[in-house]
């Protein structure tokens, strides 16, 4: 199955003509293994309504913008580097080209979901909050992919911020997945503690940096 973990360096693809090939596939797929699962992948709500992928506004952003700008963002790509993971939050950067400058780091609040082990070539889709990180903003570091989305999961409070989430390789995480106690983490091991629920305070990329 193409979703499966691909072991493949989407930077050297070559063409535009097969990068859209390889987001049809991926989008298809996606379509597949969502209904496999049984769980439908929520809608991406940006300024009010559900948006689509758009990997474009994101690369233009990136070149683009100030630093810290913030936005609502929903984008695909495939996995290309995982960082060490921070306190309570995954880090790892996708592709969202065939140009392998065009890339965003994503940042993801482990106390929301176990996600599974991460790997160059998965395949991600990721709704949340933007932000433009190409330097130093007073003692928050820049991202190595000089931008980043976080706050990729559900709003546990309601209101006053729209949900956000994670697929990869066409499962849902981070949308009404409460961690158990005895949850495993990323890394294989297991929980000391029942985790925080409504983390809002270190969901953030500069926290977890």
């Amino acid at each position: 199955m193409f979703l499966a973990t691909a072991n493949f360096n989407i930077g050297k693809l070559g063409s535009k003509m097969k990068m859209k090939a390889l987001l049809t596939n991926i989008f298809f797929g996606m379509l597949f293994v969502s209904a496999a699962f049984g769980r439908e992948i929520p809608p991406c709500i940006i300024n009010g309504s559900p948006a689509p992928i758009d990997n474009e506004q994101v690369i233009a952003w990136k070149s683009s913008t100030p630093n810290q700008f913030k936005a609502r963002a929903r984008v695909e790509g495939v996995v290309t580097r995982v960082f060490p993971q921070r306190p309570s939050h995954n880090h790892f950067e996708i592709q969202l080209s065939d140009n392998e400058d065009d890339t965003l780091e994503v940042i993801f609040n482990s106390e929301f979901d176990v996600l599974p082990r991460i790997q160059p070539g998965m395949v991600v889709e990721a709704c949340g909050d933007y932000i433009t990180s190409f330097a130093r903003a007073n003692r928050y570091e820049a991202s190595p992919s000089g931008a980043i989305i976080h706050w990729v999961h559900e709003n546990s409070r309601g209101g006053g911020h729209e949900h956000g989430y994670l697929v990869i390789n066409g499962k849902l995480y981070g949308f009404n997945q409460a961690i158990e106690r005895e949850g495993i983490r990323n890394d294989g091991g297991r929980r000391d503690r029942r985790p925080r629920r409504e983390s809002f305070a270190i969901d953030s990329y500069a926290l977890a940096q």
